[in-house]
């Protein structure tokens, strides 16, 4: 790469090598961390704080995740609509083109415009259609939950939400 920064092309193959190298245990185990650590860019990870519920969150690398990030923590009161929670945040994005997405997948974390409110999904919303999970209107998917989602199933209506930096 002759010093010149990777481009996403390049890390992604990087990537799939030092996975690779990992899986097939080409170095010591305890080096294919290491190895991984190496060739994956760092996600950006927050935490999501509600009722018993202390889950982790990775943002992808999209504008509004970056802007989401830079304005932790945010507090807020729980809203359910379906198998979602949202709540508002004193934050204004557009819509980003590539991240915008009218169905989403279980666990998808989003930025809802018209709230403006933050989004977990954990199952369908009293819009879906079966076998999808359809956010009121288009979302910013900003990131995915690295827990279980259907833990949000217990959160009650108008419970305190924290959303901080993790690490």
């Amino acid at each position: 790469m002759d010093g010149k920064k990777a481009d996403k092309k390049d890390r992604r193959y990087a990537y799939e090598l030092g996975a690779l190298i990992a899986k097939e245990k080409w170095v010591f185990p305890k080096r294919a961390k290491q190895v991984e650590d190496l060739i994956r860019p760092k996600m950006k990870k927050i935490l999501i704080k509600v009722g018993q519920i202390n889950m982790e969150a990775g943002l992808n690398e999209s504008k509004t995740a970056s802007f989401i990030y830079k304005h932790l923590p945010i507090q807020s009161k729980v809203k359910l609509w379906g198998e979602e929670i949202y709540f508002d945040v004193p934050i204004k994005v557009d819509l980003e083109e590539g991240f915008a997405k009218d169905l989403v997948n279980e666990g998808d974390f989003g930025y809802w415009p018209e709230g403006p409110s933050l989004c977990i999904f954990f199952g369908p919303t009293p819009i879906s259609k079966p076998g999808e999970i359809r956010p009121a209107s288009k979302i910013n998917i900003v990131g995915k939950l690295l827990g279980d989602p259907k833990e949000f199933k217990n959160v009650k209506e108008a419970e305190r939400i924290v959303v901080e930096k993790s690490e």
